[in-house]
Order: structure tokens, then C-alpha cells, then sequence
């Protein structure tokens, strides 16, 4: 208690951050979300502060298996903390920044997926200032309360990214009847919240709910503003393509050409979102008749999208794996594995070993290796993820003995190969 009311007493920058990490939940802050730029506070004076919280035994430091920096504060510490803020009456304002700077962050974020580690945590650091908000002011009256909302509804799309699909759908339909219960209707937090669940229900195959909650923003926020303002073209865009996957392919196809359009003529050609109506597009040619078309679209789009926006944006890595798709539909093979190997090359940049998108986009281009009779190159991908996902998952995990199975079929296509 007495290193805290030193703290308090003579280092303001240093007394911040110990509240603010002591706000979350106690399994550690990744050290990169305490840098927040739209403060003005520089860099150094954070790593400073840091490190006289550090010397004060206030703080340690832990590394997760991504080596991931993470700030950690002693329980008894925290309990100090709170309660001291709950008396100074600051508990509200220190949990409300608090949000802010985990949802600076996040966007910072915005054009890579966090590891699965440092996306657990931050779920868990959402839900602890939710419970401290709702404790405090069960009848959500505060802004604090719109400030704790964004960072759920924003963990919502990244826990769907990295594919876990049931669990971004619990945490956002929990997320939306909290929207619900505090929001005015066509506030901007709901209409992130609406979107981010239907993109998760689109994944996991429940197309219609996506529709029903696209529509209903799209009603409102043409109410509000017009048909082509960019936050009602991205939701025409969104409910286009729900309607391929529930599809009703030629009413997303009218769609989808209307908003790249619109979104040509107003946002340019090298736009990002004009790019990603492109690359829809061009999706839903192939599943049609027009897949030359909708194959010379996809690849005009990579193009673009690598010469804007860099190799690594996660619209190139989608385009990728169309092209892939589609180019082995129609028999381009050579040209469907270049695609997955580039795919699963950014991927092993991006992420660390045994992280389960790399395990994913490696089976996939074995597998493709395998269909395209070439059962050595299959077998060595095979090999590399099942010891990968023994080490990371466990010998008897889902994906470890769905890889030994992948890898003992191939096995056996070659001793039969052999034999004839």
C-alpha cells in the first residue's frame, strides 16, 4: 500500500497506467495496447513509467507463446487500486479510458488478426470493466457504459476472424441485447454491433438471420442519411453478400454491381472498400456462368489490392484463396497451388508456429497437393502440421488426429501407387 501512495503521490504517469491495467483482468495486458498514439503521451515515457512500476514491485512482465509482451499487476495490488479510485470517485472515468485505449488498439489493429492469445485476452478485459461498469451503474446511465460496448461489439469481428465462429455468435448476441437495453435506437455502437453478428451468422451458415439484421440497419441508416453515404454502401455491400451465401445469387449479383458502381464513382477505383465490392463481385461471377469474367475481376482486384493496400492486408490473403478455388475449378491447377503456397507463405510471416490459421491454410494446400496426384509434397505439409499440432493441441485434439488421418490417407495413396 505504501509503494501505491507513492505512486499516486509523485509519478501521475506511472499511477495511470497501474490503474488501468488493474481495471483488467489479471491475466495480463499486452504491453503493445498501452501505447496509445492519439494521446500525445510518447512512447518513451510509457516504457519510463513502465519501468518505475517495474522497480516499485507493482508490476512484472510475462511473455505468451507468441512472444507476446504482457503487463501484469499482483491481485492484492489491484483491490488497492479499485477501491481506492471508488473512493476518490474516479473508478467510472479511469474504466471509460480505460475502453478507449483497448479500442484504440483494436483498430489499430484493424488490417491484421490478433493471435489467439492476445484476442483471449482482451475478451476477458472487455468482460471484467463490463461487470465493474454494471456494478457500478446497473441502470447504464453514462457514456462509460457506449465506451465498454464498442470494445465488445469490436471483439465480436475479431473472434470471428480467427474463425471461431460459435463463439463470436454467443459473445455477440450477448453483446446486442446489451446494445438493446442501453442504446437509442441508430446509435453507431449498435450499427457495429448488428454487422459484426450477422458477419459471424453469414460464416456459420445462418444467412437469413445475417439478412434480416442488414436490412434493418440498412432501413435506418438511410433514414438517417442517403443511399450512397459509405456507412449505407458498406451495408448494401454486406447485405449483397449474405445473399450469395443464403443463395439468391442473381439478386446479390444486381447488388453487388450497383454498389461497385456507386462506390467507383464516389470513393475511386483504388478505394479500398471499391476494391472489396470488386473482389465480391468477382466471387459471385465464378459462381455463375461467367466465371472468365469473375476470375479476370479477382485478378485484376489482387493486383490492386497488393500495389494499395501491401502483400499482407487480409483482402489480398481472401483473394488468394478465391483464386485458388476458382482456378482449380476450371482445371488451372499450377495456378491454384501458387495461390495457396503464397496464401500460407504471408500467413507463416504473420503468425506464429502451430498457430491454427497457418495449421489451416498448410492442410489446405496439401490437400490440394494430393488431389493434383503429387503425394510427396502432400505428405512432407502433412508431416509438418501433425507434429506442429501435437506440440500446440494435444495428440488426441480434433485437429491433431484430423491431420494423422489426412496424412495416413495420403500414405496409403502412395504405397498404392506403388504397387501398380
Amino acid at each position: 500500500a505504501l509503494a501505491v501512495e507513492a505512486v499516486q503521490r509523485d509519478n501521475p504517469a506511472a499511477n495511470r497506467l497501474l490503474e488501468t491495467i488493474s481495471l483488467l483482468s489479471p491475466v495480463g495486458v499486452d504491453r503493445d495496447l498501452l501505447y496509445d498514439p492519439s494521446s500525445g503521451v510518447p512512447d518513451a515515457e510509457i516504457d519510463e513509467a513502465l519501468g518505475q512500476l517495474v522497480d516499485a514491485s507493482l508490476l512484472t512482465f510475462g511473455v505468451d507463446e507468441d512472444d507476446e509482451e504482457t503487463a501484469i499487476v499482483h491481485r492484492f495490488v489491484q483491490r488497492v487500486i479499485l477501491d481506492r479510485a471508488r473512493v476518490a470517485g474516479t473508478l467510472l472515468t479511469v474504466a471509460g479510458d480505460t475502453a478507449r485505449l483497448l479500442w484504440a488498439g483494436i483498430e489499430a489493429r484493424a488490417n491484421t488478426l490478433m493471435s489467439v492469445e492476445s484476442l483471449v485476452r482482451v475478451v476477458k478485459h472487455a468482460g471484467v470493466l463490463w461487470a465493474l461498469v454494471m456494478q457500478e451503474i446497473p441502470d447504464g446511465g453514462s457514456v462509460v457504459v457506449q465506451d465498454v460496448l464498442r470494445l465488445r461489439v469490436g471483439m465480436v469481428s475479431q473472434i470471428e476472424g480467427i474463425g471461431l465462429r460459435r463463439e463470436a455468435i454467443e459473445v455477440g448476441e450477448a453483446v446486442m441485447a446489451d446494445c438493446k437495453r442501453f442504446l437509442e435506437p441508430n446509435h453507431p455502437v449498435l450499427w457495429t454491433a448488428r454487422p459484426n453478428l450477422a458477419g459471424a451468422y453469414c460464416k456459420y451458415g445462418d444467412a437469413d438471420r445475417a439478412c434480416a439484421l442488414f436490412t434493418k440497419n440498412l432501413r435506418e441508416q438511410v433514414q438517417a442519411y442517403s443511399a450512397n453515404h459509405p456507412l449505407t454502401m458498406q451495408t448494401r455491400h454486406y447485405l449483397a453478400v449474405a445473399h450469395v451465401v443464403a443463395g439468391r445469387i442473381s439478386r446479390a449479383t444486381r447488388m453487388l454491381e450497383e454498389v461497385l458502381d456507386d462506390r467507383t464513382r464516389l470513393l475511386g477505383r483504388d478505394h479500398v472498400d471499391t476494391l472489396l465490392s470488386r473482389y465480391e463481385l468477382g466471387t459471385t461471377y465464378c459462381l455463375t456462368a461467367r466465371t472468365t469474367e469473375g476470375i479476370g475481376l479477382l485478378e485484376q482486384t489482387l493486383a490492386d489490392l497488393e500495389r494499395t493496400c501491401g502483400a499482407d492486408h487480409p483482402y489480398v490473403l481472401s483473394n488468394l484463396t478465391a483464386l485458388a478455388w476458382f482456378y482449380a475449378r476450371v482445371g488451372r491447377l499450377d495456378d491454384s497451388l501458387e495461390m495457396r503456397k503464397k496464401h500460407l507463405t504471408r500467413n507463416e510471416q504473420r503468425y506464429s508456429t502451430g498457430y491454427d490459421l497457418v495449421l489451416l491454410e498448410r492442410g489446405r494446400l496439401a490437400d490440394a497437393y494430393a488431389r493434383a496426384g503429387r503425394l510427396a509434397a502432400a505428405m512432407r505439409l502433412y508431416e509438418r502440421n501433425l507434429a506442429e499440432s501435437e506440440k500446440g493441441h494435444g495428440a488426441d485434439s480434433p485437429l491433431t488426429l484430423e491431420t494423422r488421418r489426412q496424412l495416413d490417407a495420403a500414405r496409403n495413396h502412395a504405397r498404392r501407387n506403388r504397387t501398380h
